[in-house]
């Protein structure tokens, strides 16, 4: 790679000196380039004017000599190089000089060699000084790039027992001004449950001497907790570990939107129609259980296969012809029709296919998806139910984030790899503040990255933008770029930043918005298409009842309920959002007590008991939430235990608890309970207890399933508070 120019300003009063100088030094190395002045004031206007990398200077001048030029300069530039190079030398000059802090000092001598020592002289103090420099912005970068991945670093001294944190860490702990902790100290950051794990981490990284990774939860001072993902590092000095460096990132938004599509995923399985996806080449990349059990065949045998292993082949014609049409300009959304499906064992079955096809930019196919009804068993007709498209893919890479600074004095610009490696360009690459923008950046998006810098450098505002661009080698990405202008007296000199690769981000986003729209198509279609024949079920019953008696009433009337209740469940766990309402004092034991009146009205025998000595029943609640979670957990312990089932309210120090005298849930089922589509009752719904669940954290309370003290289930409700007047 080029050499950088070395700028230098010659001050003299000899004219033929400075020439002479400058010629020496020009021929001796090419970077050099050599500004001139033949006296001090001029050579304050040069060093303005020009930005010099190191400053040379007679000492005998009229008017200012060069200590007191030396001096002069300190003021304004205290890191420029500056030599004192004199004919006029002696002990006391050198000393004088020395002591005035000047670089360095060379007297001046008739042969080439001392011209030769002079540059040499240049060139340590100029590279001293750029290395210098260069150390403090690494440093300064490196702050910014453990900002903006939410990523911090620590080193712990065996020696010592104590951990040294860096600038990140030290904001993820929320500890700004801590820079060093005993070990014990820090390990109370974490979870009680998590820091016996977190010292055999350490342990196992001393002995094996390689390198560990492990997630923990930091616990915060107001109670929240934070996954962060840590690595550590060995360090081995003279055969024995003393030291374990290490990385930490807090990746609790992650694992949030990683349990918010399991979640999609659990109640696309609860519904009642086989799924699939076929990819571009028409295999099956996702099934849901349903499928399986239709056709017969182990989830292993199908994904992967083609449909041609369960269906015939005049209905792989009548679908391909029907995808035509999903795919040309004009064509619909959506197709439905009969197709006949041969499964592993039995007689054929007839389906109603609903496909549709995955999303997709230009003419890139992606593959279809669909959904297969059984409409030999089924005499109505159920509208297409949208169905999830694609399943995420594992938890996020660590943040891939780089660093910039643009010198706005020099108009220079230093990149961190990082940024090259975004960019897809090598090292040789020479960075252009404008033409970047051009070369790399989304059409669309210039002129907001244009008007981001511009306000940034004019006014001195930060920006935090999120733009499209395509890399060197043809990658479309979407990057987060941050920027922070540096100003001195008015003017901007220099603006730090960095850039972060979000596209993976960027690409989940939307495929999560695509999975809401869903879900609110399929909230659409129960309420309406559910409940419309339902209602007319259920009027038709009434008059059927009053012309005649029959046995069978009653069933009808516990399937059309059990219906409802499937309805109710589904459509609350698919709404986007379940935060409670308006929180006030409820009396607790009211509320069950008409609760239990709404679910027990077709049991007999089920008596309910409540347990208050210290009459604290007076809660802080959502009413309706509240009268939710309890009439599922009555109807819980109703469906389980039976029509003779006892039900006990007990109010507890610091909540509630709610138990029967049923059977109970097996010890290895207690931590699974509350899971969406869990039921251990074939009639079940398997989304009561899910929503119980929702309810408590949408309060901020905890909830816990145990066993009753009678052998039942007891569900344990803590964490809530009274009302702030009581």
């Amino acid at each position: 790679m080029e050499q950088s120019q070395i700028q230098v300003l010659h001050i003299d009063d000899e004219p033929d000196i400075i020439d002479l100088t400058a010629t020496f030094l020009e021929r001796d190395d090419d970077t050099f380039s050599v500004e001139t002045a033949t006296n001090a004031d001029e050579g304050l206007s040069k060093i303005q004017q020009c930005q010099p990398d190191c400053v040379v200077s007679d000492y005998n001048m009229p008017g200012m000599d060069g200590l007191e030029l030396l001096e002069t300069v300190q003021e304004e530039y205290p890191s420029l190089p500056f030599i004192l190079f004199t004919g006029q030398g002696s002990e006391a000059i050198a000393s004088d000089a020395i002591s005035a802090g000047v670089t360095d000092y060379l007297q001046k001598g008739t042969g080439s060699e001392q011209y030769e020592l002079l540059a040499n002289r240049i060139r340590n103090a100029v590279q001293s000084r750029r290395e210098a420099r260069r150390a403090d912005r690494q440093e300064q970068l490196m702050r910014l790039t453990e900002f903006a991945g939410d990523t911090g670093g620590f080193e712990f001294d065996i020696e010592s027992n104590t951990v040294l944190l860096t600038a990140g860490t030290r904001r993820i702990i929320g500890r700004p001004d801590t820079v060093e902790l005993p070990l014990e100290e820090t390990l109370e950051l974490f979870h009680p449950d998590d820091r016996n794990r977190i010292k055999q981490t350490l342990e196992t990284a001393c002995e094996t001497e390689e390198d560990v990774r492990d997630t923990c939860r930091l616990q915060s001072r107001d109670g929240d907790l934070r996954f962060i993902d840590i690595r550590i590092t060995p360090v081995v000095e003279n055969g024995e570990v003393t030291k374990l460096r290490g990385a930490g990132q807090d990746i609790t938004d992650h694992n949030q939107r990683k349990a918010d599509l399991e979640q999609y995923k659990t109640i696309i399985d609860t519904l009642t129609d086989a799924v699939y996806v076929l990819d571009e080449e028409g295999r099956f990349t996702y099934i849901n259980d349903k499928f399986v059990e239709l056709v017969g065949y182990n989830r292993e045998t199908i994904l992967g296969n083609a449909p041609s292993l369960i269906k015939a082949e005049e209905t792989i014609e009548r679908a391909e012809q029907q995808l035509g049409q999903l795919l040309s300009s004009d064509g619909p959304d959506r197709a439905t029709f009969e197709v006949t499906i041969q499964p592993r064992d039995g007689d054929s079955i007839i389906c109603e296919d609903h496909m549709g096809v995955l999303p997709y930019d230009g003419a890139c196919f992606d593959g279809s998806v669909g959904t297969l009804r059984d409409i030999s068993h089924i005499k109505e007709r159920e509208r297409q139910l949208k169905r999830q498209n694609d399943l995420f893919d594992k938890a996020q890479n660590i943040a891939n984030v780089g660093a910039w600074e643009y010198n706005l004095e020099r108009d220079e610009i230093y990149l961190s790899d990082e940024v090259y490696e975004i960019y897809g360009v090598g090292p040789d690459f020479t960075p252009d503040p404008e033409g970047d923008i051009d070369r790399f950046y989304h059409p669309d998006d210039r002129d907001k990255v244009r008007e981001a810098t511009k306000r940034a450098v004019e006014i001195g505002e930060n920006y935090d933008i999120e733009v499209r661009i395509t890399s060197a080698n043809g990658v479309k990405k979407w990057i987060r770029t941050r920027g922070q202008p540096e100003f001195a007296n008015g003017t901007c000199r220099r603006v730090r930043g960095t850039i972060q690769d979000i596209t993976e981000r960027k690409e989940r986003e939307e495929e999560l918005n695509q999975q809401k729209e869903r879900l609110e198509k399929f909230a659409s279609v129960v309420s309406h298409d559910l409940r419309n024949p339902l209602n007319v079920v259920l009027g038709r019953l009434e008059l059927v009842q009053e012309e005649c008696n029959s046995p069978h009433f009653d069933t009808i009337e516990d399937a059309i309920a059990r219906m409802e209740r499937i309805i109710d469940d589904v459509l609350w766990l698919a709404q986007e959002e379940r935060d409670i309402g308006e929180t006030q004092a409820v009396d607790l034991k009211q509320t069950a007590e008409r609760s239990w009146a709404m679910v027990s009205d077709t049991v007999e025998h089920a008596d309910f008991l409540i347990d208050d000595p210290a009459n604290r029943a007076v809660i802080n609640a959502d009413a309706d939430r509240l009268r939710q979670l309890l009439e599922n957990i009555f109807r819980n312990a109703i469906d389980h235990g039976g029509s003779d089932v006892t039900v006990r309210l007990a109010v507890t120090e610091d909540g509630f608890a709610i138990e029967d005298d049923g059977a109970g849930i097996p010890s290895d089922e207690l931590e699974h309970v509350f899971k969406t589509g869990y039921s251990t009752d074939e009639s079940g719904t398997g989304l009561g207890l899910s929503i119980v669940e929702q309810i408590v954290d949408a309060h901020g309370w905890d909830i816990d399933a145990t066993e009753g003290t009678d052998g039942g289930a007891r569900f344990e409700i803590t964490g809530v508070q009274a009302p702030a007047n009581t």
